[in-house]
């Protein structure tokens, strides 16, 4: 498989600023098999911070208004004197000294800079501002609310934030959310904001629980004033690393959904922003996919989000178990609605390449695919492919082949747009990388059949002829299986295109150097050498000798391989029978690679091995060059250890029979070893193993020695099983067995002992119906017909063969029974066994009757015999013989 990891993550730590995108790191090659992993997602990394736990954040809260607040700290119910707080710390915050007026317009000054520079391009000018008399109000505010505006007042300055967060501010502000007051959820608004602007209090604040008291007022916002620093305070906090799950945990999520659409969506790009940083996590939290969820709902406004939407769809997709619900929740609908606007935006390459991280990411997920195949993920891919550099199209690869593990997913329609993509990328492309994924893609085309769409094969095919080129490892694999399915399956029509793939392949087929490449080489070169018309191509090219050689290269060098050695086996042969000019050296060094491969053990291998021999034996090619003992006996030991595997031990069997035919081998073939075997497969299930059993045997049993080997083994009770078959063939082979046997009269004592007799009237008069099968048993009686067989012959009533035969309208078997009359007539005792038989004799008389004369010839020199001895003649006359 193609393994695709995500490792890296970029997050942005500027109000409003826009991150850069996410880098795409190609992978290195592995193996020729397995294409190079792509990583691309965006995030962020920062270390560890330490979180304490929100019931703690609870319990430091609760103690802070424990106990009342008692005596007039602030004076202000002291009328008319003012001169009491002349001693009190912060005196220049308390009254208008003109000595300090500068100071305090200096700072409020400062306030309204920094709120304007990260508002000035979110919403309009907020008309209601902090209020100006604040020192002549001081008077009449109660406790809370002066402690509230103090705070916010010392959150003005940097130097404050230590003394603030130490000494329990931070803890009175959040308890001061809580109260129904809009001026102190104001001041602890601003003082929120003042706080979280600077870095280095955020991870204090959040740790402090400052979420909690943020979402609080954010939630029951009254005012533009609180419900804008809301959201400014979580976008600031959002900024900080590995804070987002405290954040998502105590609400933050939500209260940025409901501050999107306050006064009329102004804090819109804030809480976007907001939103967006907290999904630029490691690790993801509880509520992140409300996050991607809520921004796909966002109904159209003035600001344009499709740059922060699709970054944080690009984080979110990094978890697998969010893909499908960002699926459901639109997100391929947002991302086809860019695609009109995509030509005129500055910052196209950066969004495109984005959206295709998140189709890329999505893709990941198997259960996704069809969901994204149905919802256009193809067309949007083929949009962006002219937008796209060679990284970008690396992306729309990988995504293609995520797709194609389940081709069946495609429809018709997304399947030719597929390809064509594919082959556009394959022949602009100069990155390595991307043409081992174009590869790829192509060999799951042609796995399947291109869908019946020639043309699109005819695309596929010019592709090849230029990756065929391509040195690369990866590359070389692919392309050589997908022009094997291309040869095996004739995927392409145009014989043009056809000839000049044949042409490239072979000729580039001697700079593959990779084992895995070199094996699938070899296999489609078999695939190839399958098909007529493809070896008269190469006939034509004149490269059946190329490949010829190229076989034979391949073949020693990669002689382990048991793949290649099958493939290899299987091309040799079928070329070597095409070759004109197959030399005698060409034969013996075929003879010896097949040889060879009979000592490996593997079932495949010496499948395609032992029928090879067979073909090129039949042939007469390397028929002499092949037989030798050593390889009959591997023969019969490979049918022997195989005997459960039908289609080898038909190979096997075929092969000895094949062998048989030559009269040299007979002697070889009478081995001990060998005819074990023949006899032990007479018992064969498979009718075609019995039939080459009895091929052999037959063929064996022509030779006087191996006859006297076959006797000596039992060979008769071999035949009379065999001689169950229902098969006219095996009956027939059988018969004429037994007639070359018999042609020996020393083997006679013993087959007759063992029944041969019995065999013979089986098949001529039970068994057997074929004529050619019956003249056969009569000739093999005919051997039989001995003044030493006469009694066994005489009891065992053998000559009911030539009465039943005789009748037959057959001339060659009428003659055939004339003559053995003929034989039973030639010495006294023989005449006085046939005479016996009323019957035998009745139909001895009914063949003068036949056409042929040679036939009227034998049955009247049969007839005068029986009429010239004193001792017969009688009988004869009686029963018609005058």
């Amino acid at each position: 498989e193609i393994i695709m990891q995500d490792s890296t993550s970029v997050k942005p730590r500027q109000l409003r600023a826009r991150s850069p995108p996410a880098s795409l790191s190609g992978g290195s090659f592995r193996s020729p098999k397995q294409l190079p992993s792509i990583n691309n997602s965006m995030g962020h990394s920062s270390p560890n911070n330490s979180i304490s736990h929100p019931s703690e954040h609870k319990k430091k809260v609760s103690k802070v208004f424990k106990k009342p607040i008692l005596g007039d700290i602030f004076g202000s119910f002291m009328s008319g004197n003012q001169s009491f707080v002349d001693s009190l710390m912060y005196r220049a915050r308390l009254t208008e000294n003109p000595a300090d007026t500068g100071y305090t317009k200096e700072i409020k000054l400062e306030e309204s800079s920094n709120i304007e520079a990260s508002t000035s391009s979110f919403e309009a000018v907020e008309s209601e501002s902090d209020s100006d008399n604040e020192l002549r109000q001081l008077k009449t505010m109660n406790p809370k609310q002066q402690l509230a505006l103090t705070i916010k007042n010392w959150s003005v300055l940097p130097e404050n934030d230590h003394d603030i967060i130490n000494e329990g501010a931070v803890y009175a502000l959040i308890a001061l959310c809580y109260v129904e007051d809009s001026s102190i959820r104001r001041c602890c608004a601003t003082s929120f904001y003042h706080l979280s602007s600077r870095e280095v209090n955020r991870e204090p604040l959040l740790n402090m629980g400052v979420t909690t008291g943020v979402v609080t007022l954010a939630m029951q916002a009254r005012k533009w004033k609180v419900a804008k620093m809301c959201a400014m305070t979580l976008c600031n906090l959002s900024m900080q690393p590995n804070g987002e799950a405290i954040m998502a945990r105590e609400g933050a999520i939500l209260a940025l959904v409901v501050l999107l659409g306050v006064k009329g969506q102004s804090l819109l790009p804030i809480c976007v922003q907001a939103l967006y940083n907290m999904t630029c996590t490691d690790e993801h939290f509880k509520g992140i996919e409300r996050i991607s969820k809520a921004l796909l709902n966002i109904s159209s406004s003035g600001f344009d989000l499709s740059d922060l939407l699709v970054k944080t769809l690009v984080n979110c997709s990094r978890y697998s178990w969010m893909r499908l619900r960002i699926i459901e929740d639109g997100a391929i609908g947002s991302l086809s609605a860019l695609l009109p606007t995509l030509s005129s935006r500055e910052n196209k390459k950066e969004l495109v390449f984005h959206m295709l991280v998140v189709l890329r990411s999505l893709s990941d997920s198997s259960g996704c695919r069809s969901e994204l195949l149905q919802k256009g993920a193809v067309d949007i891919l083929n949009t962006l492919l002219p937008y796209c550099d060679e990284k970008g199209r690396l992306i729309i690869l990988k995504v293609m082949h995520n797709f194609l593990r389940k081709p069946s997913a495609f429809s018709n329609a997304h399947f030719e747009i597929a390809v064509t993509m594919i082959n556009h990328v394959a022949l602009s492309t100069t990155s390595v990388v991307n043409l081992q994924y174009c590869a790829a893609c192509m060999q799951i085309f042609t796995k399947e059949k291109t869908r019946g769409m020639n043309h699109l094969a005819a695309h596929i095919v010019d592709a090849m002829v230029l990756l065929l080129q391509s040195s690369d490892p990866t590359i070389q694999f692919y392309v050589i299986t997908t022009c094997g399915d291309i040869f095996f399956n004739h995927l392409c029509n145009d014989p043009v295109k056809v000839e000049q793939l044949i042409q490239h392949f072979i000729q580039q087929g001697s700079l593959v150097n990779d084992p895995q490449n070199i094996q699938a080489l070899a296999l489609a070169l078999a695939k190839v050498c399958q098909v007529d018309s493809y070896m008269l191509t190469m006939i034509r090219l004149q490269l059946l000798r190329v490949v010829f050689e190229l076989l034979f290269d391949v073949i020693g060098v990669h002689s382990s391989n048991l793949l290649l050695q099958e493939s290899c086996c299987i091309a040799i042969c079928r070329i070597a029978l095409r070759l004109e000019d197959v030399s005698n050296d060409d034969r013996v060094r075929i003879a010896k690679i097949f040889t060879v491969m009979l000592d490996l053990d593997d079932e495949f291998v010496l499948s395609s091995t032992i029928s090879s021999i067979r073909v090129l034996c039949s042939s007469g090619l390397c028929h002499k060059h092949f037989l030798s003992a050593a390889l009959l006996d591997r023969v019969a030991s490979i049918v022997t250890k195989y005997k459960n595997k039908i289609e080898l031990c038909r190979t096997g069997c075929a092969v000895l029979a094949v062998f048989s035919c030559d009269v040299d081998a007979h002697d070889l073939l009478a081995a001990e070893k060998i005819m074990n075997v023949l006899f032990f497969n007479i018992k064969a299930e498979d009718g075609f193993i019995k039939e080459l059993v009895a091929i052999t045997l037959c063929n064996i049993s022509s030779n006087v020695n191996a006859g006297n080997v076959m006797s000596a083994m039992g060979v008769v009770e071999v035949l009379a099983t065999l001689s169950n078959s229902t098969s006219e063939v095996i009956l027939e082979l059988c018969a004429k067995c037994i007639c070359n046997l018999t042609c020996k009269t020393d083997l006679h004592p013993k087959m007759i002992k063992n029944k041969i007799l019995d065999i013979i009237l089986m098949i001529a008069l039970v068994r057997s119906v074929a004529n050619s099968t019956r003249i056969i048993c009569a000739k093999a009686l005919l051997n039989l017909i001995t003044d030493d067989n006469l009694p066994t012959i005489r009891d065992s009533g053998a000559v009911r063969v030539f009465a039943t035969l005789s009748a037959l309208n057959n001339p060659p078997i009428q003659f055939v029974c004339a003559k053995g009359y003929y034989l039973l007539s030639l010495t006294q005792a023989r005449r006085e066994e046939l005479v016996q038989r009323r019957a035998i004799l009745q139909s001895l008389f009914n063949m003068v009757k036949c056409q042929s004369a040679r036939i009227r010839v034998k049955v009247g020199i049969t007839i005068c015999n029986l009429l010239a001895c004193p001792v017969t003649n009688k009988a004869a006359i009686k029963a018609g013989a005058l």
